[in-house]
């Protein structure tokens, strides 16, 4: 979508807003506020020539020489006379089984017609108050790629823009510099029982105050209770900051989340930009450590994008690690599920960073190896497979496969 959003409106939102003989009229008030944004060049409002077509129907001649005089203000968008196969597919949507016997007909193509123009040409949102469009949004959004708003919910949205743009310097009110780190990536560890449990990265429009209490050693409770937070969210599907392509999709109604350990926590601050942090370690003095710890990596997004897949790859040092395949479907089966973890905590890795799996060209025999700058220290097969141990394939486990429900190979890992 561009950065200076350009919306159509629908006819039936042009009678609202300047038609002062309508008894009830509605969104008078929404409708008011987006053209005055227009006026500010916020946002770009335009027409379907079509708008024009339909109040020349109008039998009140003096209300339409009126409402014609003030819709010359508005920016025309061109209707279009191919897109056919456009016009079919919104019929099915909007409008499925229609026939010129409906009896309004005419009135329900002239819709199609004004979505159609304003796909063609191009603009980002549709706004109209017809309810029956209304209600086929998220279809329209999906296929053809239409965003169909209310003038209220479009106002919504170039009031975010607006706020986002209008960024701040924040500040805070818990300044010390044994808890804070400010630069927009690193890996920071303190005690989180002290400066009454935050700690701040980032600094200025990239500040985000972190508030932590108190889980166990596997995790750890974070709230968006600081001035500085505005949402919080927990990523479940993904194991890398790097990984995230989208912090926006993720769930953020929440006050508090608990994050366990090797789990990343998205935050977004009050200027809208998002910050990731991945959790590495925790340590809790009620849990048999002698002092309340947190270590954890983080980066902060600065390009006002919710993307993190420009983020540098974990510099975390992994010094040890077990990774598990299970084969299913028995011999010449390529079927496998696979995982692998920390063999020091109760953390998982991304396998495909740290292991492979191979198979022979007759399908029975399957190896796991580590990636480079690895060595196996042990191997086991928990399903009973016959391990292979030959001379000179140093490198990784091997086992001969059998015609049974599951296949099963460990090996455990150190860094050479």
């Amino acid at each position: 979508m561009n950065t200076v959003p350009t919306i159509t409106l629908d006819t039936n939102c042009i009678i609202n807003l300047i038609d002062f003989t309508t008894k009830s009229p509605i969104s008078v008030e929404a409708l008011s506020e987006i053209i005055r944004y227009g006026l500010l060049n916020v946002a770009q409002i335009s027409i379907i020539t079509r708008v024009e077509s339909d109040l020349l129907k109008d039998k009140n001649s003096e209300r339409k020489a009126e409402m014609l005089r003030k819709i010359s203000m508005f920016p025309i968008v061109g209707a279009v006379t191919d897109g056919d196969d456009l016009k079919n597919e919104l019929q099915k949507i909007l409008f499925p089984g229609l026939t010129d016997n409906d009896p309004r007909f005419h009135n329900k193509i002239t819709d199609i017609e004004h979505l159609v123009g304003h796909k063609i040409n191009g603009r980002d949102i549709f706004v109209t108050d017809d309810k029956s469009i209304l209600k086929k949004s998220d279809i329209l959004k999906k296929s053809p790629g239409i965003i169909v708003l209310s003038p209220e919910d479009c106002l919504k949205y170039i009031e975010e823009i607006e706020d986002k743009k209008r960024k701040v310097v924040l500040r805070s009110k818990k300044n010390n510099p044994d808890y804070e780190s400010t630069k927009l990536s690193g890996i920071v560890t303190f005690d989180y029982s002290n400066n009454e449990h935050q700690f701040n990265i980032g600094e200025g429009y990239f500040l985000f105050e972190t508030l932590w209490s108190k889980g166990s050693n596997s995790s750890i409770h974070s709230y968006r209770n600081p001035p500085s937070i505005s949402a919080i969210a927990l990523v479940k599907d993904k194991s890398e900051i790097q990984q995230i392509k989208d912090a926006v999709t993720y769930d953020y109604s929440s006050r508090s989340r608990t994050v366990l350990k090797g789990q990343i926590l998205l935050l977004k601050n009050k200027n809208g930009f998002y910050a990731a942090i991945k959790i590495l370690k925790v340590k809790s003095d009620t849990h048999g450590f002698d002092r309340d710890e947190l270590t954890f990596e983080y980066f902060i997004q600065s390009d006002n994008t919710s993307s993190f897949n420009d983020a540098p790859k974990s510099s975390v040092e992994i010094k040890s690690f077990a990774a598990h395949v299970v084969q299913i479907g028995g011999i010449d089966s390529r079927n496998t599920t696979k995982t692998c973890w920390s063999t020091e905590g109760q953390e998982y890795f991304d396998f495909d960073e740290l292991a492979s799996i191979s198979f022979n060209r007759g399908g029975d025999i399957m190896g796991l190896a580590p990636k480079e700058g690895y060595k196996i220290s042990d191997c086991s097969s928990p399903s009973g497979n016959p391990i292979i141990n030959e001379e000179g394939y140093p490198l990784g486990c091997r086992i001969m496969l059998e015609d049974k429900l599951k296949n099963e190979i460990i090996i455990y890992c150190e860094k050479i």
